[in-house]
């Protein structure tokens, strides 16, 4: 929760727990119903939404107080809701973690919601990645029969990401509308920079199923998997661009520096760049 870097909420099979005090203690918190919980979001620090269920009695909850107390929103659901994302205030998208080829919509902030069928339907998946960059483009993956694919009308239509390519996904995340990363099972790292052409960066020996991503920036991300492993991804284009590197009206001071470094450049550079010894943030 933005702002709020002590508060915190795990979500589970035992019910929902919340910490004030950045994770050093953890209460039980009262729920109107007694599940399963898969998964938990914020879009804003009022504002929160907790999805799952057991096969048959999917639900989504919501909270307008910081997560102090919580109501049901959606109760129609068979199967339990895997992921809830929210790309703008007003819409949202959850799916199910079954095999139920379908996606929950909501266009007024999360007060109702709606279910659109995912077309084309192919074979049983437990629907688990979700990702919108913004309202009208997104991501879902799933695993059990492989499932990456994308829509580009808010959910209306949705076609393969990589029709040629097998690959179970069970998240997915972007750092802006065109960088992304999915990952699921057998260590597949899938990675795209244009959000059109995905290659494969799966870690070479690895055969932990990859769980979550958090991709950080635009040149680092964080893959957990099973086992304990933790992935520290890093883009080969990290770095100083070339045109930098050649520009010679770049100067450092003092040289040689022990503990800091001035940088200056009439050339642009990144907000980020990495050197031999270290890193310098560059301002």
């Amino acid at each position: 929760m933005a702002g709020l870097p002590l508060r915190g909420f795990a979500a589970g099979d035992s019910g929902l727990f919340r910490t004030v005090d950045g994770g050093a203690s953890w209460s039980a918190v009262a729920l109107p119903l007694h599940e399963p919980w898969r998964c938990i979001t914020f879009r804003s620090p009022l504002i929160g939404f907790c999805g799952g269920g057991w096969f048959g009695t999917g639900a989504l909850l919501r909270t307008l107080d910081g997560g102090a107390t919580w109501s049901v929103v959606f109760s129609d659901a068979v199967i339990p809701v895997a992921a809830v994302q929210f790309p703008t205030a007003d819409t949202g998208y959850a799916v199910q973690y079954s095999y139920s080829w379908e996606v929950l919509k909501t266009t007024d902030g999360g007060a109702n919601w709606t279910t659109l069928p995912i077309q084309p339907i192919e074979g049983l998946t437990n629907l688990e990645g979700l990702h919108f960059t913004d309202a009208d483009h997104g991501y879902a993956g799933g695993w059990y029969l492989p499932t990456f694919l994308h829509t580009a009308d808010g959910g209306l239509t949705w076609s393969d990401v990589a029709p040629d390519v097998s690959v179970n996904v069970y998240d997915i995340d972007f750092a802006s509308l065109q960088h992304g990363i999915a990952v699921g099972t057998l260590g597949a790292i899938r990675h795209t920079y244009n959000g059109v052409d995905w290659s494969d960066e799966a870690w070479v020996g690895s055969t932990e199923d990859n769980y979550a991503v958090d991709l950080l920036d635009d040149t680092t991300a964080i893959v957990v998997g099973g086992g304990g492993q933790v992935l520290h991804w890093s883009s080969a284009t990290a770095g100083l661009p070339t045109i930098a590197k050649e520009q010679p009206s770049i100067t450092l001071r003092p040289n040689p520096a022990s503990d800091f470094i001035a940088f200056r450049s009439t050339a642009p550079l990144p907000g980020r760049a990495h050197m031999a010894q270290g890193s310098v943030v560059i301002e």
